[in-house]
């Protein structure tokens, strides 16, 4: 039996919040009952209040330790919230501007006709850089020299803005590039987000892992590598396409193997060296009430007790999508957000302005600009549902948003 840790948000707990828990726990705990989530956390805030915050499970299913209000969890893609976030502090600080060619700021970037990417371009996966040319690993990502040199030589797919792409590892390395050299104190992208973002507001969140942080993760539910890659449509389709794709001449597939052990190899993500090493865009661990609180400040125009996240006008790029295309990387339609995403579109419930970004396996963070709303859903059972769309997520979406129009004034 799975083992339920949900905690009141105050003795005294408001009808609003009531109503927001009641509902979400009763899904919650269906959802561990049957068994669909090993340990998962959830949690959101509606008009700058935390009014739900669910954890349950067990953070190793082996030994059954259970998941407790410490537990952190690796998010996959939803760093991405943090590597748009960090740019745009730089931007906000004037260290760099949107419009401007990557190469303006690491002149060795313009190898292989890349010399007019724009940081925007690289945000909005258009930039036609999704993968390295030369297949990457852990090791190779964990020496900057290497690493750097790779993404210098790698030759674009298509001109930059012609096309969509995820950029599923690369715009988290190139963004951390970009920091590096215009921040004044040269920081990588973990460090600077750890100390303008994480430690001001009071976040439990990491892209590279402090040492003394590993006894609070959450494994990934499987040591299977053929059943993790697996997981995904995309991975799965790989298998079904002609014996061409393999041979790397399918774009979507090539990303994936490209990505070599970083993406789809869990017994070492579950390691130390993995979640200590900074991969921008993938790696980030933290805690859903952490990535909920942190959306909350978004939507409450980039402020927080007094202290400025960014501002209005840096705030508005992260808020204003592009037109939905059909993205080569994910084979579904997508919506970027200058290094976010707009929420794909679920006809059970009815959405505007949701921004966020989903993650590998089911991991999802999002705010909700209309309604005053943002939430965090993070697992460590990987799904192979596509982007927005896992059932377990949805079920919890529903009766966030059911408890909408019921809730009386805060």
């Amino acid at each position: 039996m799975i083992a339920l840790r949900q905690r009141l948000l105050d003795y005294h707990v408001t009808l609003a919040q009531t109503t927001f828990y009641v509902q979400t726990l009763f899904n919650f705990s269906e959802i561990h009952r049957d068994g669909l989530d090993a340990g998962s956390a959830f949690a959101v805030y509606y008009k700058n209040k935390k009014v739900v915050d669910l954890w349950g499970g067990y953070t190793n299913t082996k030994t059954e330790q259970p998941w407790k209000e410490t537990t952190i969890s690796m998010s996959f893609s939803v760093t991405n919230v943090m590597v748009a976030l960090c740019m745009a502090v730089a931007v906000d600080r004037g260290y760099a501007d949107y419009n401007h060619p990557v190469a303006h700021y690491w002149p060795e970037f313009s190898q292989q006709g890349k010399g007019n990417i724009t940081i925007k371009h690289v945000l909005n996966h258009v930039a036609g850089v999704p993968m390295t040319s030369e297949r990457m690993t852990l090791a190779k990502a964990t020496n900057q020299e290497i690493l750097v040199n790779m993404l210098e030589t790698t030759k674009p797919m298509w001109p930059a803005g012609e096309s969509h792409g995820f950029h599923v590892l690369t715009m988290g390395w190139i963004i951390d590039q970009i920091i590096r050299r215009v921040d004044p104190l040269h920081r990588s992208l973990g460090q600077f987000f750890d100390d303008v973002i994480a430690k001001p507001f009071d976040i439990d969140f990491y892209i590279g892992l402090p040492g003394h942080l590993h006894q609070h993760v959450a494994d990934l539910q499987s040591t299977n590598n053929v059943e993790l890659f697996s997981l995904h449509p995309l991975l799965q389709s790989i298998w079904s396409r002609t014996w061409k794709s393999l041979r790397y001449e399918d774009m979507a597939s090539q990303v994936f193997i490209k990505g070599g052990d970083i993406m789809w190899t869990i017994y070492k993500m579950n390691g130390e060296e993995y979640r200590s090493t900074e991969i921008p865009g993938f790696n980030g661990i933290g805690s859903a009430r952490s990535i909920a609180k942190l959306l909350n400040i978004l939507v409450n125009g980039g402020k927080f007790e007094g202290k400025t996240l960014v501002s209005p006008r840096v705030l508005l790029n992260l808020t204003t999508c592009g037109e939905e295309a059909f993205d080569e990387i994910l084979l579904d339609k997508a919506k970027w957000c200058t290094g976010m995403m707009s929420h794909p579109v679920l006809q059970e419930i009815p959405m505007n302005r949701v921004i966020g970004h989903s993650g590998f396996g089911g991991q999802e963070a999002y705010f909700d600009l209309d309604n005053d709303l943002s939430f965090a859903y993070t697992t460590t059972t990987l799904s192979p549902s596509d982007f927005g769309k896992d059932k377990r997520y949805v079920s919890l979406l529903r009766a966030t948003y059911n408890s909408i129009g019921r809730t009386p004034a805060l």
